[in-house]
């Protein structure tokens, strides 16, 4: 196997054979076959090589290259499936017409190409809309239940997180923000108002009325503001 790997081109994609090639594009090695069986294709080869066997009977070129003789871009597959993939791959043209130039084509990593205007009007329909609502709704929900942190410890956390960053004073509302978010247990808005809360029982903060919103004006409403205490850096007791 020595001599067979000097006649591949090792690169970042494909795994180009150098030696002969018959008609077809396929590598050939010169690598006897055993008894009359086994193909001397460098593909089969370098294929069998790694992973044993082909199950399947026959490999397709996930990267549409004949001669690439690395493993990876190889996948068994019966002969119904690699004929039906090797018309797909001549098409020039997808399913709604769109032509398969440079701009318009994406390589996946395991070779496969599909095209990127389908892909980004899929993207914007509503249904892809809804699916990415319920998926991020499904995380916060995730998150909110595995990371919400303990009260106490998350206002410990954070004043230790200030005594070391301003140990002289004072300390600035946009501090205490800073020392909220950059805890790794604060994913979450939840978080940093628990945080917050916590640091006013503790005697840190001290949350301002909201201000006064115009009648009939709608829209999310504004953060809850507050003021940093003078004894802000003092460590409240634990439970």
């Amino acid at each position: 196997m020595e001599n067979f790997w000097k006649n591949v081109q090792i690169t970042e994609g494909c795994w180009v054979w150098l030696g002969y090639k018959d008609r077809d594009g396929y590598g050939l090695s010169s690598r006897p076959k055993v008894m009359g069986q086994g193909s001397n294709r460098a593909h089969r080869i370098a294929y069998e090589t790694e992973h044993g066997s082909i199950p399947a009977g026959h490999l397709d070129h996930l990267c549409r290259n004949r001669a690439c003789v690395r493993p990876s871009h190889l996948e068994p597959v019966t002969a119904k499936v690699n004929a039906e993939r090797g018309m797909k791959a001549r098409q020039t043209h997808c399913c709604q017409g769109h032509e398969f130039n440079e701009e318009n084509t994406y390589r996946k990593p395991n070779g496969t190409r599909s095209c990127r205007k389908c892909h980004n009007e899929n993207e914007k329909s509503p249904e892809a809309r809804a699916r990415r609502a319920a998926y991020a709704k499904e995380w916060r929900e995730k998150q909110k239940k595995e990371r919400t942190p303990d009260a106490d410890l998350a206002a410990r956390s954070v004043l230790t997180w200030l005594q070391k960053k301003c140990p002289d004073g004072p300390v600035s509302t946009r501090e205490v923000l800073i020392g909220v978010r950059s805890q790794k247990w604060c994913v979450l808005m939840d978080d940093v108002n628990i945080a917050l809360a916590a640091l006013e029982r503790a005697g840190a903060i001290q949350f301002l009325p909201p201000p006064e919103r115009p009648p009939g004006k709608r829209g999310r409403s504004p953060a809850r503001r507050f003021k940093v205490l003078p004894d802000a850096l003092v460590t409240p007791s634990g439970p």
